[in-house]
Parts: C-alpha cells; sequence; structure tokens
C-alpha cells in the first residue's frame, strides 16, 4: 500500500480472490482519501465479484459476497500498518 498526502496512490496486491475482484477494487480506490478507501474496497469488492449473490452461510449469518467484502476490508486495514 503506497499513500501520500493522505490519499491511496498504489496498491500491491499480493494474492487476491479467484474472480479477480481484489484488482479492480485495488484500482478503483486509487486516488481517494484512505479513509474513504477503507470502506469503499469493501463496497468495490461486492460489485466486481464473480461469484453468486446466493449461497448464505447459516453458520456466520452471511452471504460470500459481504463476507469477501470484510476481508478486503481488513487485508486493506493490514496494509496500512504495514506500509
Amino acid at each position: 500500500m503506497e499513500v501520500s498526502e493522505e490519499k491511496v496512490v498504489g496498491v500491491h496486491v499480493l494474492r487476491g480472490a479467484p474472480c479477480g475482484a481484489t484488482w479492480k477494487a485495488a484500482a478503483s480506490v486509487l486516488g481517494m482519501e484512505v479513509e474513504k478507501a477503507k470502506i469503499r474496497i469493501g463496497i468495490e469488492t461486492q460489485f466486481h465479484c464473480g461469484g453468486g449473490p446466493g449461497g448464505w452461510n447459516r453458520v456466520s449469518k452471511k452471504n460470500p459476497i459481504h463476507f469477501a467484502a470484510e476481508i478486503h476490508q481488513a487485508a486493506f486495514k493490514k496494509a496500512l500498518k504495514l506500509g
């Protein structure tokens, strides 16, 4: 993760979702303020996810697309701390 003047200027994906959403979501937050990008990365993941919206998980009480958004948000926040 590269940040300059509180904006995301670079995102290097080391491992992404098989559907390709990770790379598209990462590209969509470039130039965005970090605080907005922390939220937007999850939304963009959902927009670009190739997985079906069905398949409600009884254990997590979540749809797989929502779970993917949370994973991407967590990875984004972790990358900010490491960067």
